[in-house]
Order: structure tokens, then C-alpha cells, then sequence
């Protein structure tokens, strides 16, 4: 079985280690988004992956590309969403203070995100084009093609999301009849502020799924 990650805006393959390192059973495929101009181009960089069976894993942005992948490609078998607003659209404060005070619960983690350089910082133009391309792709023209092929859904969801109100993630799960799993104490990146405490969801999810 293969599991595709797909990051958030901004984001990097690198924002998913802490997981895929203990899923050494199972067909990795864990992208970069490159700078695209509409969320459907993506489709023609990553149609291949899409020849046997797969299980999609997005979060934020990521999860609104893997819904957009399940309506075009055949054997998505299911779709996790994490801190996922896919009917929502965004207004981002590029302020590195204020993006990492949104992002995280964790105040040890909110200090070290101030700290380092991360890409979504050193490269904004990146961030933006994500936030862009997001804003201007309509998820409501898919979801008649979605709910007709009738797709697993589940979301993992940070309870303490700073950055998208938990109502929005609510929201998404009810359109997309998803079935929620919430991790306490923890903001908008649960597979880095609580890896433990999302794998042990995720691997369940996986249970129910295979």
C-alpha cells in the first residue's frame, strides 16, 4: 500500500520525518509542491503515483490538493485530512512572529520556530504562491465527483489550532463526511508538535482502512 504525503503551504517533505520513519511497511511517496499556477497543475506533476492503490495524507493546503487528487485520479482508496479548512479561504499575516505564535500550542515550540530560519521564511514567494493558488481553486466544483466515488475520509485534527478555527475543520468534516480524531493540547502541525500521539491515530486509521 502506498501513502502520499502532501505538506501544507509553505511547508516541506521535510515537515512529515517524524512520521514516515516509523511506517517502514508501507510505499512511501512524500512530495514537495512546487510553485504552480492553479492547484489543478499539480495533477500533471504527480499523475504517475496514481497506478495502483494509494492513500492520500494532507495537511492544511496539502489536504485541499489530495481532495482535488481524489476527484481525478482512480485508486485513492482513502483521504486523511490534517488541520485541513478545505472550503475556507485565507488571509495570511506574512510576519514571521505571528506565523509561528499561530502555529504551534507549544510555547517551547513557538520559540524555536522564532529561532531558525525555515524555508517558509527564507523563501516567502513560495508561501505566497501557495496561499495564491489556494484561494483561487473552487472545491465545491468536485464535490459532487467526490461524494459519487465515495471515498474514505478521516481527519486528524490539533484541537488548539491558533491559525484556522477549529469550526472551519469542523466544517470540512461534515461536507466531506469525514470521521474526526482530535489530539489535546496541540496547535496546527499535530505530526510535529505530537508525533507520538498522532501516529498512534494514524496508524488506527490505517488499521480501519487495510
Amino acid at each position: 500500500m502506498k501513502l502520499f504525503f502532501i505538506h501544507g503551504a509553505g511547508g516541506s517533505h521535510l515537515n512529515w520525518l517524524l512520521i514516515i520513519r516509523e511506517l517502514k511497511d508501507f510505499e512511501i511517496i512524500n512530495i514537495d509542491l512546487p510553485k504552480a499556477n492553479r492547484i489543478e497543475s499539480y495533477s500533471n506533476y504527480f499523475k504517475n503515483y496514481f497506478n495502483s492503490k494509494v492513500i492520500i495524507i494532507g495537511h492544511s493546503m496539502g489536504g485541499l490538493v489530495g481532495y482535488y487528487f481524489t476527484t481525478i485520479f482512480n485508486n485513492v482508496q482513502a483521504l486523511i485530512l490534517v488541520n485541513s479548512a478545505i472550503f475556507e479561504k485565507f488571509n495570511l499575516n506574512f510576519d514571521k512572529e505571528e506565523i509561528c505564535e499561530k502555529l504551534y500550542y507549544s510555547q517551547r515550540l513557538i520559540t524555536d520556530c522564532k529561532k531558525r530560519d525555515y524555508l517558509m521564511f527564507k523563501n516567502s514567494d513560495v508561501l505566497k504562491n501557495h496561499i495564491e493558488i489556494l484561494n483561487k481553486f473552487n472545491p465545491f466544483k468536485y464535490l459532487e465527483t467526490f461524494k459519487r466515488k465515495n471515498i474514505s475520509c478521516f481527519h486528524i485534527i490539533g484541537k488548539n489550532d491558533k491559525l484556522v478555527d477549529i469550526e472551519k475543520l469542523l466544517k470540512t468534516s461534515e461536507i466531506l463526511n469525514c470521521k474526526n480524531y482530535f489530539i489535546d493540547e496541540c496547535g496546527h502541525m499535530p505530526h510535529i508538535e505530537k508525533p507520538r500521539e498522532f501516529l498512534k491515530v494514524f496508524k488506527n486509521i490505517l488499521v480501519s482502512i487495510t
